[in-house]
């Protein structure tokens, strides 16, 4: 059995087992699309060849940045939120006020 593609990336056992070689950094894609070439010893030799996916989960990045900032225009959208609030209760007043009067 051998590799045909990704053979710094994958290795594959003499009972078909295929496992990861490189370092977690050597990984750059989520899916791989890996060529297996098997041989038989007899006569004639047979050969045959499979394609294998390998697909990793997405990767999570924490980007801490992005979440300082969403605080922060939570925050200034809670505030405007408020000053809204206020001003149609001061335009609600004023206007019965009005009417009233």
């Amino acid at each position: 059995m051998s590799l045909l593609v990704f053979c710094s990336l994958f290795a594959i056992s003499q009972v078909g087992v295929v496992s990861l070689s490189g370092s977690e950094s050597d990984y750059v894609n989520d899916e791989y699309v890996v060529v297996i070439s098997v041989k038989d010893n007899g006569t004639p030799q047979r050969e045959s060849v499979a394609v294998v996916t390998v697909a990793f989960p997405a990767r999570v990045i924490k980007d801490t940045k992005a979440l300082e900032m969403a605080s922060s225009n939570d925050l200034i959208a809670i505030i405007l939120g408020i000053v809204a609030a206020l001003l149609l209760f001061v335009i609600i007043f004023l206007v019965i006020y009005i009417i009233r009067r």
